[in-house]
């Protein structure tokens, strides 16, 4: 059984990464969903976690390459289906 997409929880991780990334509720998920294409796509792991980062760094948030695997695993934890 696949459990259903929880934007909250995803949201929730998200914030606990750095809180500047949760400014922008909308734009947090457009970026996990752009997390989740990645996946979808087949791309490795350097490329998802890479992509990540850039997406996620900037704006209201500095992102290391821990924090963008973090993020990515709370995209595939709750977002990707």
């Amino acid at each position: 059984v696949v459990a259903p997409v929880d934007e909250n929880a995803y949201l929730r991780g998200i914030a606990a990464v750095d809180p500047g990334l949760t400014v922008n509720h909308d734009r947090a998920l457009r970026r996990g969903a752009n997390i989740c294409d990645d996946i979808a796509a087949g791309k490795d792991e350097p490329t998802i976690l890479g992509n990540a980062r850039e997406r996620l760094a900037g704006g209201n948030a500095t992102i290391t390459d821990e924090q963008a695997a973090d993020a990515v695993a709370l995209a595939r934890l709750h977002l990707c289906r």
